[in-house]
């Protein structure tokens, strides 16, 4: 598991739901009205076919670059298109799901995150290491491994926590409702340089964004976005 992904499991209270795990949300841009379930329930609907489009953008300091702005800083920004498949299996009261997507570059840190192996039971959602999906309810459960808390969870709330172990070195997590409906969870740490990254779910959509940022010497923000 990379650092980043780490910074997941930050001890935080999260609300872990017994019995039936059930929420009524808006889906934002779905006329039909409200959608029932987590806010990731979409993630694990399978055969469903998903368009991501891919963007990274890096500035830097530069001025005899001839890009350079008045103020000396490069900007350069790439986008790509992504189209993904939902492969997905279901358990009962637990799911599994992982997107299989086309033109992705091997050893792309972030497009793993997009395409890692995802739990789901009636407490949350979870982010796995898993190398296959799982076939059996057992494997599933084995597959969220040590983490005490789900990434997140079926009926999420907003909350925050901020961790300083020393002057100018700290870490954060946070989980927050975006404008548009989707529940995301954002984690960082800092000292010197600073990075962390984030993951959105949406009601009626599944998986909306994942994404993760870097800043030293250079900035980089880099993020999968769902298209509609």
């Amino acid at each position: 598991m990379s650092t980043l992904r780490g910074l997941v499991a930050v001890s935080i209270s999260l609300a872990a739901c017994g019995g039936t795990s059930t929420t009524t949300t808006t889906s934002p841009g779905n006329t039909g009205g409200e959608v029932t379930g987590p806010p990731y329930a979409a993630l694990f609907e399978p055969g469903k076919s998903v368009r991501y489009k891919r963007v990274s953008e890096t500035t830097f300091y530069d001025p005899d670059d001839p890009k350079a702005d008045p103020g000396g800083s490069v900007r350069d920004r790439s986008e790509q298109a992504v189209t993904c498949a939902v492969n997905a299996r279901d358990f009962g009261e637990v799911k599994v799901a992982q997107l299989s997507c086309e033109g992705l570059a091997d050893g792309d840190e972030l497009a793993g995150e997009l395409t890692a192996i995802y739990v789901a039971d009636l407490r949350g959602v979870w982010r796995t290491d898993a190398a296959a999906l799982p076939t059996t309810v057992e494997d599933a459960r084995a597959a969220i491994g040590t983490q005490a808390k789900p990434l997140l969870a079926a009926t999420p709330k907003a909350e925050e926590e901020k961790k300083e172990e020393e002057e100018g070195f700290g870490e954060m997590r946070k989980t927050s409702q975006a404008a548009d409906g989707a529940w995301c969870v954002d984690w960082g740490s800092w000292g010197g340089d600073e990075g962390g990254g984030g993951i959105c779910f949406a009601a009626g959509k599944g998986l909306t964004k994942v994404s993760s940022y870097w800043a030293g010497g250079s900035t980089k923000d880099d993020w999968f976005e769902l298209v509609p």
